[in-house]
């Protein structure tokens, strides 16, 4: 006889994990890229200019948005019983839609901003061109799954019951704080105009440290604070390394 039972077809954490960072990675650093040529390669602000995209959207930002949905997709595989509720669930969506509509505004802002600095992407005051737009959709998509997955995030480390993490949630812990002290990093050297051998930018690694370190005492309490303090240490580090390497100190 034969069974009724439709099979569904569920992709692991790590797949879908890697699925995401590639797609960040894609329809953000690597569309630009291909508007950019069309463009004709401008130099004036173009898509070498900005450190913060050429190496935050193309290594930070698609290593955190995917290890952001690892660990909360091994935190529902080893602890099905403790899976978030629906109320939870409608809870990171609209926090994802809210976080949408802030990206939004700061894109309107721009629009909006006679003052703007121009580049390959705001010809004028006022305007976008095709790749200003297309850069504009793709913020307001990484705002929103932010969002959703930070929301995810604390509630599997904090709101659930888990009490021990995996070497794998260990990992995609460490790859958490790596993508966001790595891009929080260029950011700052961004706006600082400075090396990464200068005091100033060397003394974020004790701050992203002290702060992760707060962060994680205050929503994850039931946990041993050395651990946590290892992994943000090394995370930060690393990221500061590959960040200084990445624009030539």
């Amino acid at each position: 006889m034969k069974s009724n039972k439709i099979r569904t077809f569920k992709l692991s954490p790590i797949t879908a994990s890697v699925i995401l960072g590639m797609f960040t990675f894609i329809i953000g650093w690597c569309s630009m890229l291909v508007f950019w040529i069309s463009y004709g390669k401008p130099a004036d602000r173009g898509f070498t200019f900005y450190v913060s995209f050429l190496f935050g959207d193309s290594i930070f930002l698609p290593i955190l948005a995917g290890s952001l949905l690892v660990y909360v997709k091994l935190t529902g595989v080893k602890h099905d019983n403790q899976a978030p509720s629906l109320f939870q669930k409608r809870i990171a969506w609209i926090v994802a839609i809210i976080s949408a509509l802030i990206g939004a505004i700061i894109q309107g802002s721009w629009l909006l901003d006679n003052q703007i600095e121009l580049n390959w992407t705001i010809p004028n005051p006022h305007e976008f061109n095709g790749a200003g737009w297309w850069h504009a959709a793709f913020f307001v998509f990484y705002f929103a799954i932010m969002g959703y997955l930070l929301v995810r995030f604390i509630i599997a480390r904090y709101i659930g019951r888990l009490h021990i993490e995996t070497n794998s949630q260990k990992n995609s812990l460490y790859l958490i704080w790596f993508g966001a002290s790595g891009y929080a990093y260029l950011r700052q050297q961004e706006s600082l105009g400075i090396s990464f051998v200068n005091w100033r930018l060397l003394v974020m690694i004790p701050s992203v440290v002290l702060v992760g370190l707060l962060v994680s005492t205050m929503l994850c309490k039931r946990r041993p604070v050395i651990t946590d303090f290892k992994i943000i240490l090394a995370s930060s580090i690393s990221a500061y390394g590959i960040a200084a390497v990445s624009v030539g100190l």
